[in-house]
């Protein structure tokens, strides 16, 4: 006589990611940029998300080893989108700061736009409209916008406003 059995084994995916219709237990799981477990992902709760990245491909092998040679969920809670805006203003702040009294070591552009003498709208925006925060390189900016600039390339990109 032979006995057959059969093991399934039970699928602990959170609710939140079942809509992706992955099994969560086949990625490497990771929390603000952080390497968790499922346990981890399981005591979240969905109010606390702000985004998820389900990540697959050959960088992942790079960044996390063998962990990551399946892909990867990529959770960002709201307090970690918030403190990274925060570090984005701060930056901003310090670019803006320097300009007034460097007479003009940076040349902004805002959304792709040069903003030429006209940065002060960037004083406008708040920590939450900010998407990124950076210098562009001497060879891209060269490349992008040609002679018109003057001084380090500061490129500041805001979230698009959803209708």
């Amino acid at each position: 006589m032979v006995f057959i059995s059969a093991c399934t084994q039970q699928d602990t995916t959170p609710e939140f990611l079942k809509e992706y219709s992955i099994n969560a237990t086949d990625y490497l799981l990771v929390v603000d940029e952080k390497v968790v477990d499922l346990e981890v992902l399981n005591a979240m709760e969905e109010s606390e998300i702000y985004e998820i990245k389900i990540n697959r491909g050959p960088a992942l092998h790079l960044r996390f080893g063998d962990q990551g040679k399946e892909g990867t969920i990529a959770i960002f809670t709201n307090a970690f989108e918030e403190r990274r805006q925060k570090q984005l203003f701060t930056r901003l702040q310090g670019y803006l700061t320097r300009n007034a009294t460097a007479q003009g070591e940076y040349w902004f552009v805002m959304n792709g736009v040069p903003l030429k003498e006209n940065w002060d709208s960037l004083y406008q925006l708040s920590f939450s409209q900010l998407l990124e925060v950076g210098e562009l390189s001497a060879k891209a900016t060269k490349m992008l916008y040609g002679d018109q600039t003057t001084g380090q390339t500061v490129l500041v990109n805001t979230k698009k406003k959803r209708d």
